[in-house]
């Protein structure tokens, strides 16, 4: 008896796991898929997002780039760098030395976060331009990065805004097209042949008054992004809403010297939002200018019945919108004086 209880015992303990052992593995099963489902979301997190994540790990010079590293580029999956030695050629010649300047810099522990823009080819041979951020994310026992992460966004839209920007200041117009948010905005230039003015003539749109604190309201993300940036480029402080109500309540908030508003807003039209400062006894006083596409005659009336001080058809020339800002900015001025 004592023997076959012994053997039985023997037996079950070999044959059948404890209860220990079932709860470490499904312990261990938790673990993992729950490891699963968070690789399964970073993965998902990579693709989707605009900005190319790279982790370079130092001492035995590998790198990963994220999948969009190649979609942004232009290139085939399999032309993704994963050494500096591949990486670096894609590098603009002019660039090259500020990218190595900034990177050993971090590796050497001066420093454990840095930032720089630079330029990359594309598989069609144009350079886009890139804002690269990174931090220092481990060093060894001397100080020496072991593993750098860091992100780089495409900044060639915001390249040739501002390149605008500087060309708009010496005449000509901008216009700014979108197909919608998220889509980027084409800019398009027209400079004129000679902005000089004649010896006697009327002194140039540049001159202007007092800065403005001003209220611009547009719909198109990267329109309004482009105005606010003028606004401020020519020396005025601009505060940018995007739709009506919004707008409304930036009006009877800050009180603002001007108002810039786009006429064709979803929802609450720019003619509604005209009515309703016109309507306010607060803000009734504040100038009005609608910049709008609708420049027929009667736009132009439909404008001034709902309130419109001024109307500016799109394009806008900047000759005009100086024009409108200079006189704007001297009244302000006037009514600083007197008050």
């Amino acid at each position: 008896m004592g023997e076959h209880r012994a053997g039985a015992s023997a037996l079950t303990g070999a044959g059948e796991p404890s209860d220990r052992s079932l709860r470490d593995l499904a312990e261990r099963r938790r673990t993992e898929e729950a490891l699963r489902v968070s690789e399964e979301r970073l993965r998902l997190a990579l693709e989707a997002t605009s900005e190319v994540v790279w982790d370079w790990s130092v001492a035995a010079d590998r790198i990963y780039h994220s999948p969009r590293w190649a979609e942004m580029l232009g290139y085939p999956p399999e032309r993704t760098p994963e050494c500096w030695a591949q990486l670096s050629p894609y590098f603009h010649p002019d660039d090259l030395a500020i990218v190595e300047r900034e990177t050993s810099r971090a590796v050497a522990g001066d420093t454990d976060t840095y930032a720089f823009e630079h330029r990359v080819r594309t598989a069609s041979g144009e350079w886009v331009w890139l804002l690269a951020r990174a931090r220092v994310v481990e060093r060894d026992a001397r100080g020496v990065a072991v593993r750098i992460v860091g992100v780089c966004a495409n900044i060639s839209a915001q390249k040739r805004t501002e390149q605008a920007l500087r060309e708009v200041d010496h005449g000509g117009t901008v216009e700014a097209r979108s197909d919608g948010p998220g889509t980027g905005a084409e800019l398009t230039v027209r400079m004129p042949l000679d902005v000089t003015p004649a010896a006697d003539g009327p002194p140039p749109a540049t001159e202007r008054g007092p800065s403005l604190h001003i209220v611009a309201v547009e719909d198109d993300e990267d329109a309004a992004m482009i105005l606010g940036e003028v606004l401020g480029f020519v020396g005025h402080r601009a505060e940018v809403a995007r739709n009506g109500p919004d707008a409304l309540e930036l009006v009877r908030r800050l009180r603002p010297d001007l108002v810039l508003c786009d006429i064709g807003l979803p929802g609450m039209s720019g003619y509604d939002v005209a009515r309703a400062i016109r309507a306010d006894p607060d803000v009734r006083h504040i100038p009005l200018v609608a910049l709008t596409g609708y420049a027929s005659p009667p736009d132009v009336q439909r404008a001034v019945e709902a309130g419109f001080d001024c109307h500016l058809a799109k394009p806008i020339q900047p000759e005009e919108l100086s024009l409108v800002l200079t006189r704007v900015a001297r009244s302000a001025a006037a009514r600083r004086r007197g008050s």
